[in-house]
């Protein structure tokens, strides 16, 4: 059994830019809230070009307020919003954890294109990358025929994702 100062393992959190992303961060205060790592993640899409290579379908970039401050030029208004959103209200959601000693990371993950497959592809890859103990996401509401011709992120990592994974209702 792990001792008190003990990592129990690492927690990846995948949040988007709404506030129903913020129940991912209550459910991981209620039930991660001592010896774990925490690590939110958000995925956002970018134009191939941006990509480092031609092949690459993924790339992370940590996040600070610096990191926002000083973003590339090529960076949308949409973009920096999003990762505003990570700094601004997700983020500060954990001060309480942070001061307290547990770990609390953001990354951003790029991906070339806006699809249920690459996002979740994305979380997936991420998760197995960093040796998660468990992946923690919401499943978003979509009316039945965006869900038949388009997918869902939560339906792609249920099948594919290499570690627990866990599904809240929004």
């Amino acid at each position: 059994m792990a001792s008190s100062s003990e990592s129990k393992g690492l927690i990846v959190l995948a949040t988007d830019n709404s506030q129903s992303a913020l129940n991912v961060v209550d459910f991981a205060l209620k039930h991660f809230s001592t010896g774990y790592h925490l690590h939110v993640v958000h995925v956002q899409t970018v134009h191939k070009n941006l990509m480092n290579h031609a092949d690459e379908d993924y790339k992370e970039a940590g996040v600070t307020q610096a990191d926002i401050t000083n973003k590339a030029p090529q960076a949308t208004t949409q973009e920096v919003e999003k990762q505003s959103f990570l700094v601004d209200t997700i983020l500060p959601k954990f001060d309480t954890l942070a001061s307290q000693g547990t770990a609390v990371k953001a990354t951003v993950v790029y991906v070339p294109e806006n699809t249920a497959h690459a996002i979740g592809k994305a979380l997936c890859k991420f998760a197995k990358q960093h040796n998660a103990a468990q992946l923690v996401m919401e499943r978003t509401s979509k009316n039945f025929l965006s869900e038949f011709f388009l997918g869902s992120v939560a339906s792609y990592c249920a099948s594919h994702s290499p570690v627990p994974l866990v599904i809240l209702k929004s």
